[in-house]
């Protein structure tokens, strides 16, 4: 799916601990978080309407702003979120992205 936004690569290896990690981060900004799993690409959704706008029109005006997708790889997680950088989705993109490499550390050891 092009969902036509920013794109950003934060070096950290993939992990269960990564991943656990970049759940909560949504689940704690967004409650009726929704997450749908396509192999190692993993889309966040504000709400359940939105997968609904998604699924049935893509990159449209009503869905701008409303998922962030993470692309999972054994050496970087990359991020892609909305471009504009006002919006909410490019802010928490650019936050998850400096939580990852602050907390790097921790994933490596298993923690």
């Amino acid at each position: 799916m092009d969902i036509g936004g920013r794109d950003l690569e934060v070096g950290v290896q993939d992990s269960p601990q990564v991943r656990e990690f970049v759940e909560r981060f949504f689940r704690n900004r967004w409650p009726e978080m929704v997450q749908e799993v396509s192999g190692s690409t993993h889309f966040f959704y504000r709400r359940p309407g939105d997968v609904e706008v998604w699924s049935n029109h893509g990159a449209v005006p009503e869905s701008e702003d409303t998922m962030i997708m993470i692309e999972y790889g054994p050496d970087s997680v990359g991020i892609t979120s909305h471009h504009v950088p006002e919006s909410e989705t490019y802010r928490m993109s650019y936050e998850l992205s400096e939580a990852l490499l602050v907390n790097w550390c921790f994933f490596s050891r298993g923690e």
